[in-house]
Order: C-alpha cells, then structure tokens, then sequence
C-alpha cells in the first residue's frame, strides 16, 4: 500500500486507521505525531487514530471498537443491526457493542428508545 491508499483506507472505516495499517499505509511516526500534535488527528482508543477532531458517531465508536479487537472481530446482536441499518427494534435505552476477543473491548453505545411500527 502507499499513502495513495490512505483515504481509501480512511473512507473505508470512516476515518478510523489501526496503528498497524499506517505503517503499510507509508505513514511515518514523525508524519503520525506531527497529526496528533496539531489536533488533527487523535488517539481513540490504544494503536487506534481518528483522522479528525471532534467526536466520533455511534457507527465509527463501533468501527474504533473492532479495529482495537483486530482481525476477526466481529460486532454482534443490536449493534450489529443497527450498524447495518436496521432500525425497527424492540426498545433498550443500552445496548452493549461486543467484539469477538478473549478480552472484552469495555465499548457501550448509548441509545435512545425506539419505537416499533404497529
């Protein structure tokens, strides 16, 4: 990969990039601190980067979330839907994001309640 690559990358996972993918990406440390250090980019959660400033959506908290699992994670149940569109659930003000390691990621999206039609 070159740094060509890096915002199809970057599109890809909405602006999220692992540690690892950088180095294949041809992004230097020097290039990755002088981001981190002017703000506009920043660590989300440990070896993984928000390509911009503010705060991260439901659906990219959820990408940073597998991103940090590494390879094979997978977001399961309620999440999983909504992530992929679906948005006619049974009402939960919480719904836990869970990822596929022998650790688990801590990650929790907070929702308001939904209504189902009918």
């Amino acid at each position: 990969m070159s740094i060509i690559a890096a915002p199809t990358v970057l599109a890809a996972q909405d602006g999220l990039v692992r540690h690892d993918q950088l180095a294949a990406l041809g992004v230097t440390r020097a290039m990755l601190r002088w981001r981190l250090g002017t703000g506009r980019w920043r660590e989300v959660l440990p070896g993984v980067y928000a390509s911009f400033g503010g705060y991260l959506s439901h659906r990219q908290r959820w990408i940073a979330a597998c991103l940090y699992a590494g390879a094979g994670a997978a977001l399961t149940g309620r999440v999983a839907l909504r992530l992929h569109g679906v948005r006619a659930l049974p009402g939960e003000s919480r719904t836990p994001a869970r990822c596929s390691r022998s650790t688990s990621c801590g990650s929790t999206a907070r929702g308001g309640p939904t209504r189902t039609p009918g």
